[in-house]
């Protein structure tokens, strides 16, 4: 599975040259390695945020994806196929042959292409409202309101608007996010199972996914390796 440990508990970035250019990625945590693909805006720092609860129970990989923070974006390293091998380049350099894979919003399409193109090497996988399919939000109504919804966000007024909101009702943006993100019912959003009346705290459900041996791999790469081509505008919806 490669090293179980990594040789530094710091979360500074460091860089890997690959056959298509140099890689940002942090090495961070001891036990099986995981490795994380990062959504759009994001980074290896986002990585290093989103896999915190599970300090001390794997070795996180997180990488940076081209035009993200120290990976630069070069005309061949755009597409899913392109950057799952940005992400094989790196693991090579660390020594890990089996990782666990996590992936988060757009990175999806990076991460389903590696799975797709080395099964063999992936232990687990959970993807985390992640992209899957080709979206035109011009399309309908409700991606024109979200290409709004979205343009407001990153303006000034919006970034202050956001900010405040996290900082004087921390549990309103959270729900408000929940509320437009997922279809998940009270229930699942308690940490419990329908079919279960003990809870399970969020930390022990991920552990329990990424320690889980990938099942199916055949049909995985059969049905992922489409996500190669599409490049086109990506989106999380069902």
């Amino acid at each position: 599975m490669g090293l179980a440990h990594s040789d530094s508990h710091s979360t500074e970035p460091r860089l890997v040259e690959t056959p298509t250019g140099p890689v940002e990625y942090v090495d961070i945590g001891s036990g099986p390695p995981l490795v994380f693909v990062h959504g759009s805006p994001g980074g290896c720092d986002q990585g290093v945020l989103m896999t915190r609860f599970l300090a001390g129970a794997h070795r996180v990989i997180a990488i940076s994806r081209p035009g993200y923070l120290g990976t630069p974006l070069g005309g061949d390293n755009r597409d899913p196929a392109a950057q799952a091998a940005l992400v094989r380049a790196v693991l090579d350099s660390v020594g890990i042959d089996r990782f666990g894979l996590m992936c988060w919003s757009g990175g999806g399409p990076a991460a389903y292409s590696l799975a797709a193109a080395v099964p063999e090497r992936v232990t687990s996988m959970v993807a985390v409202a992640a992209v899957s399919t080709r979206f035109d939000p011009r399309s309908s109504l409700r991606g024109r309101l979200e290409l709004s919804e979205e343009k407001l966000l990153f303006s000034r007024f919006g970034q202050w608007l956001a900010t405040t909101l996290a900082s004087k009702a921390p549990s309103t943006a959270i729900s408000t996010l929940l509320s437009g993100e997922g279809d998940l019912s009270r229930v699942h959003r308690s940490g419990r199972s329908p079919r279960r009346s003990s809870p399970m705290t969020t930390s022990a459900r991920w552990q329990s996914i990424c320690s889980t041996p990938c099942r199916g791999r055949e049909k995985l790469a059969s049905t992922m390796t489409s996500t190669n081509s599409a490049t086109s505008t990506y989106r999380s919806r069902r």
